[in-house]
């Protein structure tokens, strides 16, 4: 399939190579917001080689194509998370997702995480548009319909902590980290049993709450070592610059611009921008404070490792408690301690279902992942799973053992088993015995890095071209060809 070529040709001469810098004029879209189906409203591109293997935005959908399950698979197979648009396209693709996603979102038949994680997603593009654009009334709006969409799926749904844990993502950027804020601390304003109006008013503020950083050269924001004073001192104008492009708009209410301007201020006195003390501090930003610093520790940042939510909320108790306000800090530690108990009762009760998408690892030399869903088997006792057409059963044979991944009530579950058969036909059929434990998979511990890099592997003295995708502090991942004969 020419697609299938497309994303294997890509090509890198040396490693000063910036997906930003080819994709300039671009923006990029999530696949899981493209939606089998449909028409597609625009061109869709993705960085490829041409035969001068120099890269260059390769289109890989036209406008109006209609978009089916195979063109989905064909990139999801190959690993490719995101694809990008024109800069000029983007009011077009808002529509087509918001529209999509209304559809969804009022569907029963479209489970809960796949709707949180929609309304993820969109919250993050918006965020991305006003971070571009500076706010102004269309890209606001945009983020107040989103916030009210999600206060009513948090009020309608049983979106559980855990869930929104295993969607958030495990590495810092402005975008994902505003969205994160606003709906953990939407969640948890849900759980002090605030108003639907007090619930939306955090939401809002949280959304935009760092907004002002587009002011802040990104060599700062990102800076993997100790700021300077004079560095220090530029981030910390960051509230104050968002509070003022927000305030300017006269589309903000009080409690939303406090979130905004206030959400480092500490009650020992020792915040910006004002120094505040105590109750001084307006409520939504003592609240803020709260969930902005937990979201930070939990994230992967170029100067430190994420911490699991234990630690962080150990960390937040034992060495930064003057700083926050006491009695919302202890309701917060109930609020995700509560849910960490409900996973460990609901793991002793494995669910796995027909329909449940797997993820695959043989446990031998070379082998790669493949996907499968479960078709059929006996609760406790096995598991029929087909696999893609296009997998080949080389290392998933009789005794050999794999580990396994999948995804219930958005929290991300893993076993050790070795396989019972496998046949190899045109949908291969993999039998597993039943797991009698699983265990939950942290998807925020390590951050992954996509590179596109050329690489040589040798493997039993031949020669293999390969492509590394990406890196992290566990290792790298490579897409590897045919080895030289």
């Amino acid at each position: 399939m020419a697609l299938d070529a497309s994303i294997r040709e890509i090509r890198v001469q040396d490693t000063d190579f910036n997906i930003d810098t080819i994709m300039r004029h671009f923006i990029p879209v999530k696949l899981r917001n493209l939606f089998p189906g449909t028409v597609l409203p625009c061109d869709f591109f993705f960085p490829t080689a041409d035969q001068s293997e120099e890269i260059r935005p390769g289109q890989i959908f036209s406008r109006r194509q209609n978009f089916h399950d195979d063109l989905y698979r064909a990139l999801a197979d190959e690993g490719v998370e995101e694809v990008y648009i024109r800069e000029e396209d983007e009011s077009e693709f808002l529509n087509y997702l918001n529209l999509h996603i209304q559809t969804a979102i009022s569907s029963p038949q479209v489970p809960t995480e796949k709707k949180t994680q929609l309304l993820y997603d969109n919250a993050e593009t918006i965020v991305r548009k006003v971070y571009r654009e500076s706010p102004n009334e269309t890209n606001i709006l945009l983020g107040s319909k989103l916030v009210d969409q999600l206060a009513t799926h948090l009020a309608g749904e049983a979106v559980t902590v855990n869930a929104l844990f295993s969607l958030f993502s495990k590495d810092y950027y402005t975008f994902n980290h505003c969205v994160q804020v606003a709906i953990l601390g939407m969640s948890f304003c849900r759980y002090l049993q605030w108003s639907r109006t007090e619930i939306t008013d955090f939401g809002t503020g949280a959304l935009f709450h760092d907004i002002g950083k587009n002011t802040i050269s990104d060599e700062v924001l990102n800076k993997p070592g100790k700021l300077t004073e004079q560095e220090f001192e530029l981030i910390k104008e960051h509230s104050a610059a968002g509070y003022d492009q927000l305030k300017r708009s006269r589309m903000f209410s009080k409690n939303q611009l406090d979130v905004v301007l206030y959400h480092h201020e500490a009650m020992d006195g020792s915040g910006y921008p004002e120094g505040f003390f105590g109750t001084a501090i307006p409520r939504f930003a003592r609240l803020a404070r709260i969930i902005d610093v937990f979201d930070a520790l939990t994230s992967e940042r170029v100067y430190k490792s994420a911490l699991l939510k234990d630690e962080a909320l150990r960390l937040m108790n034992e060495k930064m408690r003057v700083s926050f306000d006491g009695e919302f800090l202890d309701a917060f530690c109930s609020f995700i301690e509560g849910a960490s108990n409900a996973r460990k009762d609901t793991a002793r009760r494995i669910h796995i279902e027909n329909g449940t998408r797997f993820s695959i690892q043989p446990e031998l030399f070379g082998a790669g992942k493949m996907k499968a869903v479960v078709i059929g088997g006996e609760p406790g006792n096995f598991l029929v799973l087909r696999a893609s057409a296009s997998a080949q059963l080389i290392h998933v044979r009789k005794g050999v053992p794999v580990t396994a991944r999948y995804l219930h009530a958005g929290t991300a579950n893993g076993f050790r088993e070795t396989v019972i058969d496998a046949i190899d036909t045109p949908f291969p059929l993999i039998f597993l015995p039943f797991p009698k434990v699983v265990e939950t998979i942290s998807l925020r511990r390590h951050r992954r890095m996509e590179c596109f890099l050329m690489a040589e592997l040798e493997v039993r003295s031949k020669k293999c071209k390969a492509i590394m995708v990406d890196i992290s502090l566990k290792g790298c991942r490579l897409k590897v060809g045919d080895p030289e004969r």
